[in-house]
Order: structure tokens, then sequence, then C-alpha cells
């Protein structure tokens, strides 16, 4: 027999399960709408579109003469490329996705709008990282090689010491930026570092190679002493703990082992900028020498095109087929820190049937990077 007391238990028991019951029931409608809302404005929010660039011709001199048309114009101790890799760490993967450390910097840079394949930005003084996109991706970088190109060459020779011109340390100038060099001619380690740095100049990173890789290896033959000098300059990417960097060759051409990141090229950029005499290289707007050896003339036009606007005062630009156009960007006084470096890499970069560069979007990339991170001061 069932008392009327149980009866009232019982019913009162049902009462709470059902309470219960719909109060589940509610919670699981509401993630069920919010939940998946929520991912999906994630997923806007923190994902980028690149496009694929057309490449179609490597480096030419021709970017020069471009770049001549164009306007040019006491740090802390800088932490060591691997402490700042440290301080810089990444947490996304490979791709055009804006990194979780770039933070409400992607609200005021139109990623959508980047042609780059790589992008990273980080203050030179600190080592933190200020914006990053596909910034540990491998790819092509052109003749922003020549910047370790450089760095090893200060560590082993002295700007005044003369180099004579070997036949073998001359390009096709059709093909390949230079600053004509005349076999036979002597020219200074400076003078060619100019050449370099300020024409993109791979005839120069060819006779530096030689030079200094004879003096590494002992041998006088050409071809020994420049791979003794690409070896230095991957036991200097070694060195400074970078650890997706590899070069086959001094001048930038394209080549399966050529390639770095955007963010450990950047690292080489502001190890350039930490040497005075490179630094100043990287901020001249043109060169104009005589050659002791042979009483030549050279000049040459800096291919950095935003050299002396919105305080670029470097580094280094770089284009061919595989790596579309890349550039590294030294930023003075910012606000942010006492330097900062930006690394493009791979934005849409196309020729005409003369070699001329038609379409550049480093450039555009590269301002609209600038005026998200400055906009955030």
């Amino acid at each position: 027999m069932v008392h009327e007391k149980d009866v009232v238990l019982r019913v009162t028991r049902l009462k709470q399960l059902s309470t219960t019951a719909m109060i589940v029931i509610a919670v699981v409608i509401v993630v069920a709408i919010v939940g998946p809302g929520s991912l999906a404005l994630d997923r806007l929010t923190n994902t980028s579109t690149s496009a694929n660039p057309e490449i179609n011709s490597p480096e030419q001199a021709a970017v020069s003469t471009i770049a001549a048309n164009s306007p040019s114009g006491g740090a802390a101790e800088t932490p060591t490329v691997a402490a700042q890799a440290n301080i810089a760490s990444d947490n996304k993967p490979a791709g055009n996705q804006l990194s979780a450390a770039s933070g409400s910097l992607a609200a005021s840079i139109p990623v959508e709008s980047l042609t780059a394949q790589g992008i990273y930005a980080y203050d030179v003084a600190t080592g933190e990282m200020l914006y990053g996109v596909g910034e540990n991706e491998q790819l092509a970088i052109g003749s922003t090689t020549k910047i370790a190109t450089a760095l090893v060459v200060l560590e082993n020779a002295s700007p005044d010491d003369e180099v004579v011109i070997d036949s073998s340390d001359l390009v096709d100038t059709a093909l390949y930026s230079n600053m004509g060099l005349v076999a036979g001619d002597t020219l200074t380690v400076e003078q060619l570092l100019q050449g370099l740095l300020v024409a993109s100049g791979t005839d120069a990173a060819q006779a530096l190679a030689r030079v200094v890789g004879a003096g590494i290896s002992g041998s006088d033959d050409p071809d020994t002493a420049r791979t003794a000098f690409i070896s230095a300059m991957n036991d200097y990417a070694t060195q400074l703990g970078l650890t997706q960097t590899h070069f086959a060759n001094p001048g930038g051409e394209d080549d399966p082992g050529n390639y770095s990141t955007a963010k450990e090229i950047a690292l080489l950029g502001g190890e350039l900028m930490q040497e005075p005499m490179l630094a100043d290289i990287v901020a001249m707007p043109s060169y104009s020498f005589v050659s002791s050896g042979m009483g030549q003339t050279y000049e040459g036009a800096n291919t950095n095109q935003m050299l002396g606007t919105d305080g670029i005062v470097g580094v280094k630009t770089g284009s061919t087929d595989q790596a579309g156009g890349c550039v590294v960007l030294a930023q003075d006084g910012t606000g942010i820190g006492d330097l900062m470096i930006v690394a493009i890499l791979g934005s849409d970069l196309t020729y005409n049937d003369l070699s001329q560069i038609v379409t550049d979007s480093r450039w555009n990339d590269a301002q609209a990077i600038f005026a998200g991170i400055d906009g955030t001061k």
C-alpha cells in the first residue's frame, strides 16, 4: 500500500528531476547555438589569405634604375639572436595565419590584402615580436641572402683590404643585379660591400666570397674558396641559433638549398644593424667612387624604395622567380623601441618581357604593416 506521504515525496522528487532535466536541456541548447558561432568567429578573426605570387624572372639591375627615382633619404644592449628567438616564441602553424603574439594588430592591419607568404616584425632592443604571418615557413629569400654575406665578410676581412677583381666574379648583367665590376680592377672590401648592399651586386658577392673564402680555406681556387665561404655563412647561422636557414650561394640565386624564414632573416637584419659600418652602408641612398686600380667610376642607387621615408634606414631587398618580392626593413624611432625590423618574403612580383618589374606588392605590404604597428602606439 502506498501512503499519501510517500506519494507526495515521490511527486516532489519527480518535479526536482524534471527541473534538473530542463536546465540540462537548456544548457545544451545554448552551447549548440553559441559554441559553433563563437568558433566560427574565432576562425574568421584569426585566419588570413594570401595570393600565390606569380614570379617570372630573377632580381635585375633594372631594379636599381627604378629605385633611383624613388624617395631616399645609444640603443640598449641587444639580446643575442638565440635569445630573441626564445623571447619571440611562436605558437602558430605554417601558412598565412596571424600569430597569437600579434594580438590587437590583427584589427589594424588588413591581412586579407597582404600578398606576402612570410612576415615578421620585432623590436631589436627587446626581442619582442610585434607581428607575424607565416613567419616560420621556409621560403626562398633572394638577395636578402646578402645580409649574411656582408656579416661573414666583416667577421673575416678588414674594410680597407684590397680586392683584385677576377673574371670568375663577373655575372650576366642581363640576368643578375650587379655593380658593373671590371676584371683586373682593384676595389676595397668596403667599396664592394657598398655594391653588395646598396646596388645588390651579385658580382660583388662573388668577389667577396672568393677573396674571404680563400683566407678561410687557404686555397686560391675560386670554386674551393667560395665553397668555404658558403660553409662559413651556414656556420654563422648555426652559431646564432637559426635552425631553419641555409645558404647555397652568397648572392641569393634560386637554389633548393638557399632558404630562410621571415623570422630568421629578420633576426639577421637586426644583427647587421648592430654593425655601425654596415648600418651606414644600407642607409646610403646611392654611392659613387673611383677605383684605385683602373680608375673606374662606380655608381649605384639603393634598391630599397622605402629608404628615407617613415624612418626607414635599411636594410636589403631581394627578388627572384622563386622568392617573389622580398625585403628586410629597419625603422628607427618608432616609439615602440629604438629600432624595429620587418621582414617580408614572397610578395607578389611580376616582370615584363624586358625584365622590368611591373608589379611589386612588397611595398604595399610593408606600408600596411608599418601603418598597423604604428597605429598601436
